[in-house]
């Protein structure tokens, strides 16, 4: 699901994917998206 957001809006901010994320009940700290894509290194 992070990936498809990221992928509709390219310019997403971490804020605002966790907004989107958490409409759909996902809630997540802007740490751990932030690891997330440094793990699967995406800028």
């Amino acid at each position: 699901m992070i990936l498809k957001l990221v992928e509709e809006t390219s310019d997403i901010t971490l804020m605002e994917l966790q907004a989107r994320l958490a409409e759909h009940g996902h809630l997540f700290a802007i740490g751990t998206l932030w690891r997330f894509f440094d793990r699967h290194a995406i800028t």
